[in-house]
């Protein structure tokens, strides 16, 4: 999501250039498909289960791409931009974008999504409705003691539903990843593991987007959706 902020700026600084984005195919990489900036879009297995370790110039020459012309080949690894304290005082998309040689336009995402998504997404809830997103892939148990630092106790998100469901809340859901630990509870709905499309577009239909500072947050930030983003102190 971040890098779509740096393709937009490339692209109209470049509009004559090709471009092509090799990514891992994992199923929230999805969310790149219809972006105008990106000419093509290949997802590769080999990427998704050995990461960047094995980046090197045989894997860039095993990808379909045509090298008997000029490539201009850029590694966009966030842990470039994610790595010192000073870095996050800057959007990582303005890392991404500086990284290109080109002038930053803006920090927000771009997401493309299409009636179809928004259809999906309406038949899954009654509104007006409340998304909320409990987890964060950044927030591990740590030795230190500062582990799930990013957590926002379950008791406090029951509370909260409670009273948006007295305020006329119809609905509330909650969602994330297959993976991604779920809570029952009488007062919201589980919606885990829903394809990241449909995903964007129910946080775009919302009337409001309660998450703790996580992917959903760049997500929701993507499609205007309205926002409470929960930090913790773990942040600078």
């Amino acid at each position: 999501l971040c890098m779509t902020c740096a393709l937009r700026a490339y692209k109209e600084a470049n509009p004559d250039h090709f471009v092509t984005l090799v990514t891992h195919s994992a199923g929230y990489t999805q969310i790149l498909e219809g972006n105008p900036d990106i000419d093509l879009l290949i997802y590769s297995d080999h990427m998704l289960f050995h990461g960047l370790k094995n980046y090197s110039e045989e894997f860039l020459y095993s990808l379909p791409l045509d090298f008997s012309v000029p490539q201009q080949v850029r590694l966009m690894d966030m842990k470039l931009f994610c790595t010192t304290e000073a870095v996050f005082q800057e959007h990582i998309s303005t890392g991404f974008t500086k990284y290109l040689g080109v002038p930053v336009i803006r920090t927000r995402p771009y997401v493309f999504l299409t009636e179809s998504d928004r259809s999906a997404a309406r038949s899954l809830v009654k509104e007006p409705y409340v998304v909320i997103s409990l987890h964060s892939n950044s927030n591990p148990p740590r030795e230190d003691g500062n582990g799930n630092k990013k957590d926002w106790p379950v008791e406090s998100w029951a509370r909260l539903c409670q009273l948006l469901l007295a305020k006329g809340i119809k609905d509330i859901v909650a969602i994330g990843s297959e993976y991604d630990q779920r809570y029952g509870s009488p007062v919201w709905r589980n919606l885990y593991g829903l394809p990241i499309r449909i995903t964007a577009a129910l946080l775009e239909q919302t009337a409001c987007v309660v998450t703790l500072e996580n992917g959903i947050g760049h997500l929701a930030h993507g499609v205007d959706a309205p926002t409470v983003m929960i930090y913790s102190d773990l942040m600078p």
